[in-house]
Formats: structure tokens, sequence, C-alpha cells
């Protein structure tokens, strides 16, 4: 072989290696050049780096947001309707009229608006003027008087029986039995009129009653009985004066209303619904699901715990033709606290008739499930977030949210977090704006330390 040609191989072979090591070296720059440019949008010279999950807070910030940390747990939760309402009187229990027994006039009042009185008080004295009572009396007198002598005459016929023609003795007996069943007629007749039996026992004696006293209707002390068959131990029971209807020197009638008497130590939270929550109300009811009342006016810490749960009584089966709702009942027992005014008691309830009621209906359970307040949840467009801790270290976690309503979320079990993990149950949203301020301020000391070298 030629020197030249040998050479010339050589060089060839030299040369080619040399290509092949170069690209080797320089493989990632053509790469990069050749196939990730052509990957990337026109315009854009390369992505924005991944936006941090977690924010690190020191112990200042932590206790500045008053932040709530706590574990994670599985529950059931119950999905709820809002239903408005408000407290209403139980009827036959909680307002009773006090009505006039005789006609007459109004001359004394015992009790007035505000006062507490007990079964059995004397609330009003009424001068008898009505010619009913009075000639009831006069004929229950006569008819006593003539009952004493007709059993006087009786008894001296009977001594002499041989003497008396046996019929005018059974007319006599006969006499006296007509008597005795007009005198027991009469009895009742004055008694309804509001008399006592010791005054009906006094008219006989010819004591006629010029004065009736109008008392606090009976009730077993301890206990009422309700509506719907049950009692309540109440303690002492006692009822107020609501509303005078008369004054003093009044001329009243048989019959007329004299005050009103309330009795609120049981009362009712009259919902409302409408015609698409009535099958919902209605399935409430028959399972007997407790219902959540949220009163307008409560004193937090100033009453014991109140019923936790109310259960639906009755639903009407009528619609208010303006507002096209219709109303539902639930049974709410009343709290009361009594203080002293000079020789007075006063009671003042914690629950009152007119109070609005906001009413959260059951209607669907969820069974195995995450429950957080509101405020643990924060959105950003389609995704909702939590932040779970780690030491001094919050992470955002993407959660599968069930349900939410106003006062709690429902966050499926699905591993976004997990039982036993300390979720913070406030303060989502700060959270949030301080990653984003994190980000940010990351990003920036990046911009600010790059440079090239030329």
């Amino acid at each position: 072989m030629q020197p030249r040609t040998v050479m010339s191989g050589l060089v060839t072979v030299a040369l080619l290696g040399g290509a092949l090591a170069l690209a080797a070296l320089t493989h990632d720059w053509w790469y990069t050049r050749l196939f990730q440019r052509k990957a990337e949008p026109a315009g854009e010279e390369s992505a924005e780096p991944a936006e941090p999950e977690t924010v690190r807070l020191t112990e200042q910030a932590q206790k500045n947001l008053r932040l709530v940390v706590r574990p994670a747990r599985l529950q059931s939760y119950w999905r709820t309707i809002t239903v408005p309402g408000q407290v209403v009187e139980r009827p036959a229990h909680s307002d009773h009229g006090l009505a006039a027994r005789t006609a007459g006039i109004v001359r004394k009042i015992n009790a007035v608006p505000g006062d507490l009185v007990r079964p059995g008080d004397p609330l009003f004295a009424i001068n008898v003027a009505g010619e009913a009572l009075q000639t009831l009396q006069a004929d229950h007198f006569k008819t006593h008087r003539d009952l004493q002598l007709n059993q006087e005459q009786l008894d001296r016929l009977q001594k002499s029986a041989g003497s008396v023609p046996p019929a005018v003795l059974i007319e006599l007996d006969q006499q006296h039995r007509r008597l005795e069943a007009a005198l027991k007629a009469q009895d009742y007749a004055l008694t309804a009129h509001g008399l006592t039996p010791e005054q009906v026992a006094g008219i006989r004696e010819g004591k006629f009653v010029t004065e009736v006293v109008v008392r606090a209707p009976d009730h077993p002390p301890g206990t009422h009985a309700t509506p719907d068959g049950t009692s309540l131990p109440l303690g002492e029971h006692r009822y107020e004066i609501e509303e005078l209807k008369v004054n003093l020197g009044d001329h009243v009638t048989v019959g007329q209303m004299l005050c009103h008497l309330a009795c609120h130590e049981a009362l009712y939270v009259e919902g409302r619904g409408f015609r698409n929550e009535a099958p919902l109300l209605a399935r409430a009811a028959q399972q007997g699901w407790p219902v959540r009342a949220d009163f307008d006016r409560e004193s937090a810490g100033d009453w014991p715990t109140a019923e936790e749960g109310l259960r639906i009584r009755s639903l009407s089966n009528t619609f208010d033709p303006q507002s096209q709702t219709f109303p539902f009942y639930l049974p709410l027992t009343n709290q009361y606290r009594e203080y002293k005014d000079g020789d007075r008691t006063r009671r003042v309830w914690r629950f009152r008739p007119g109070e609005r009621v906001r009413l959260s209906v059951p209607v669907e359970r969820f069974d195995g499930v995450i429950v957080l307040p509101a405020e643990a949840l924060v959105r950003e467009g389609a995704e909702t977030y939590v932040f779970r801790q780690n030491g001094d270290v919050f992470e955002r976690r993407p959660v599968h949210v069930v349900w939410e309503d106003r006062r709690n979320v429902v966050i499926a079990n699905d591993g976004s977090i997990h039982p036993g993990n300390a979720v913070a149950h406030n303060a989502a949203g700060p959270l949030n704006r301080a990653l984003k301020v994190q980000a940010a301020s990351a990003g920036g000391g990046e911009e600010e330390g790059h440079h090239h070298d030329h």
C-alpha cells in the first residue's frame, strides 16, 4: 500500500472520531435547541417554575392569625335545608283567657300585667249586679226552706201514721224528692256562676253573696299537662298576667273577658316551608330527625344549655294563599329566671313568642366524611384547598367538597388529607395569601440574582 494512502485514511479516521466526541460532549445543548425549543410556545423562552405549595409561619404569625389547628377525623354529617320560623304560643296551653262567670261591677283588681300568680290566687272582686244570680240565690234559699218544712211535716205525720191516709204520706214524700232535686240543680247553677261550696251553703242559711271573687285557674302542682299528652316537670306552676281587659268600675256581663294569662313554660316553634320542601319536611317528621334551631337573640353563657335538637310534631295540610307556605310545629321547652321586685316576683323568659328562628332541617346523611368549619376552606377557580400542618410549615392540599353550608364544609375521605392529620380550622384565606406572598418573593429573588457570563 502507498504511504500517502495510508496517511489519508488515518487522517479521515481521526477527524471522524473527533466529530463523534464533540457531538457527545454537546449532546445536551443540541437536544435543547433542536427538540425542547420546538415544544415551547412561540414568544416564550421557558416555562415558569412550579408554584410552591407550602408556607412557613413563625409562632408569632400563628398567634396573630389566631390559628386553630385540630386533627381531622371521620364522622357523619347531616345535609340540611334552612327554613325560617318564629316562636309562637302553644294552643290550649300558653295563653289562657279568664272570663266573668257572673254579671256585676269590677270592684277590685289584685294583679296587673307582669305579675305572677299561682293557681287559685284571687285576681278580681266583682260586686253582684246581675238579676239572674240574685234571683237564683233567692230561689235557692226558698227551696231549702221548703225542703225543711216538708221534712218537718213528714216527720210529724209519720209519728201518727195510723191516722193519716197513706196517700198523704206518699204525696209528701214525692214533694220532698222534688225539692231535693231542685236544690241540687240550684247548687250546680250557683257553682257555675263562680260561687264556692261554702258560699252556696251560706245562701241556704240566708247569707246572700254580694261579691264574687275570680281566681286563677287550677293545675296539678309540679307538672302541667300538654296537648300531646306528656307532662313536663316544671316546678311550681305560675301564670303571668299578660293583658287586662277591664278597669275598676266597669260593668261586666257573663262570659266577658277579664284578662289574659300567659303560661310560656312550653311553646312551639312555627316553621314555614315551601311546596318543594314539603316531602323533605315530611320525611324528617316521620323519621324523627332532630332539627337545629338558631335564635336571633342568643346570649352565650347567660342561660343553661337549651335543647340540642327539636322534633317536628305536626305539619299543616293547608297553604297560606299569600305566601304560598305551610306551617309546621316543633315543641319547645322554655327556660326562665325570677327576681324580686319589692314583695312581688317577676319572671324573665329565655324564649318569647314572636322571636325569629332559623331552622336547619336534616334531609341527607353523609357517613365517613371529614367535617371542617367553613373558615378552613379557600377557593381558587375550580380548586378548593385546606392547609395541613407539619411543624411550622403549612401545606396547601386540594380537596373534594361533598357539601357545604354557611357553617361547615364536608370533605370526601379520598386521601387528600387523612384522619389524624393536623388541619387548620380557620384562617385559610390569610394562609393562602401568605403562600402567594412567599411565592412572589421567591420569584423576585431569582430574577435579581440571574446573570449571564459573556
